[in-house]
């Protein structure tokens, strides 16, 4: 009897230890995403009555919201929209030199000539930049405030796939390891415009780390000529490219992502109920263990 309750007792143990050092080894994997949403100019056309930006807005924070907590993400945008400020602020100036020049009758066309000629590269310039509006990282406490950046997104400008790509893998570089598994979200409505070639990066991108990231694109509200220029983006990444007319196809194709995603969550451990079941578990045997031992003092004392 005493050997059977032994062998109990050890058994507990080995289920609390081995629960408990799972979750801790599992846990030191990562799932790191990196969403990057089209706000060029031509997401203020509409799709019925409302926006292709307020739709893919929209689309956003819903896929954000059903993300686990412990996955890492980040958010990462282009277009003039993410530059607004800096543009019309620059453009107010060179309109007070353009009015300064045009007073003076001598200097009239050459002063409407140099204020479009400035206007124009301004807007190149930063029309084809791209912003990391929400670094990577927990997501758990940090839904709001990147959703908040999502809320401030306005389109306007063109399209850097190319840079926006290339600067997507220094967003990730920091938390990458071997063990990892990294995603990388594409939701443009068109192809690139700033002279960049986006398969190429992806190519070079894949070739130079050892760590792979996952490219997914979603093409939104595209032709089919514009389908076959964004395909090759997701294939060089080992992705999957999908194709999105629609609010309810924007929705259905990030959300076959977010799938993905949470199958590899549930790989590293952490999720919402691995956590705890390895601690009730634990709990359990820790106190069956307890009770066992309180059981065999009582039993010397002859209270029992």
């Amino acid at each position: 009897m005493k050997q059977r309750n032994l062998w109990l007792i050890l058994g507990l143990l080995i289920i609390f230890i081995f629960g408990f050092t799972s979750f801790q080894v599992k846990a030191k994997n990562q799932v790191n995403v990196l969403l990057i949403v089209d706000a060029s100019g031509s997401m203020t056309e509409k799709i019925g009555q409302e926006p292709k930006m307020d739709i893919a807005k929209r689309v956003s924070k819903d896929f954000i919201n059903s993300l686990s907590p412990y996955v890492n993400l980040g958010l990462r945008s282009y277009g003039l929209g993410i530059n607004r400020q800096e543009y019309e602020s620059e453009e107010k100036r060179l309109l007070e030199e353009y009015n300064a020049a045009y007073s003076r009758r001598d200097f009239k066309s050459q002063a409407i000539t140099h204020y479009y000629k400035n206007v124009e590269d301004l807007k190149l310039n930063l029309s084809c930049e791209t912003s990391l509006l929400f670094p990577i990282q927990e997501l758990k406490g940090k839904k709001t405030e990147i959703i908040s950046n999502i809320e401030g997104m306005e389109a306007y400008g063109a399209t850097p796939l190319a840079k926006s790509l290339e600067q997507g893998l220094n967003d990730f570089s920091n938390k990458m390891k071997a063990e990892d598994r990294n995603f990388l979200i594409l939701v443009s409505d068109g192809i690139e415009t700033c002279g960049g070639n986006p398969v190429e990066v992806a190519n070079l991108l894949k070739e130079r780390h050892s760590e792979p990231i996952s490219f997914y694109v979603i093409g939104f509200d595209i032709d089919a000529e514009t389908a076959e220029k964004l395909k090759p983006i997701a294939e060089a990444g080992g992705g999957t490219y999908y194709t999105a007319q629609n609010a309810e196809e924007l929705n259905k194709a990030i959300g076959e992502v977010s799938k993905k995603i949470e199958i590899e969550v549930e790989k590293t451990g952490k999720t919402k109920g691995g956590k705890w079941l390895y601690f009730i578990l634990g709990g359990i045997a820790v106190i069956i263990i307890i009770g066992f031992v309180i059981k065999k003092i009582l039993i010397k004392k002859g209270k029992i």
